[in-house]
This record gives structure tokens, C-alpha cells and sequence, in this order.
């Protein structure tokens, strides 16, 4: 696992890459529906809850299939105000 972080003008990006055998195309298109898994075990609850929360925090995320192989996740987070504490 990799996990890499960029800082940008729109805010931060951060991404994790696996060397697994990646998202199955069917992965791709459902991974945010709820109950959705590509485990048995799964509940399908996971990425819907933070694809829900990365809106609320005006991000995004956004899952693929790296070229070297294995899953690829991006999340991006939207620059926030800095506060200064007294």
C-alpha cells in the first residue's frame, strides 16, 4: 500500500494505491451504491458513507485502477479557512 499527499490551490489531494489486482469494472460503477460489495462478507455501507462525508467536506472521492496495477483511490479536500488560535 501507498499513500501519497499533494498540497494544490484547490486544497489537498491524497491518494492510495494498492498493488492487488484493482477494481473489477463492475466495482467501478457500483462501489458508491449502497449494499453494493464486491465481498462476501461486505455490507456494502463503506464507500457510500465516505463518499457522503468527503461531500459534506465539500471533497471528492474517486476510486480507479492504477497502469501499474492495483487500486487507485484520489480523495480531494477542498481548502478550508486557517485559524488562528489566541
Amino acid at each position: 500500500m501507498r499513500i501519497e499527499s499533494r498540497k494544490g490551490e484547490n486544497g489537498i489531494q491524497i491518494i492510495v494505491t494498492d498493488g492487488g489486482p484493482g477494481f473489477s469494472p463492475e466495482a467501478l460503477q457500483n462501489a458508491f451504491m449502497p449494499f453494493y460489495s464486491g465481498r462476501e462478507e461486505g455490507i456494502g455501507l463503506g464507500m457510500t458513507l465516505t463518499e457522503s462525508l468527503m461531500t459534506r467536506m465539500n471533497g471528492s472521492i474517486t476510486l480507479g485502477n492504477s497502469p501499474e496495477g492495483g487500486a487507485r483511490i484520489v480523495l480531494q479536500l477542498a481548502n478550508g479557512k486557517e485559524m488562528t488560535h489566541g
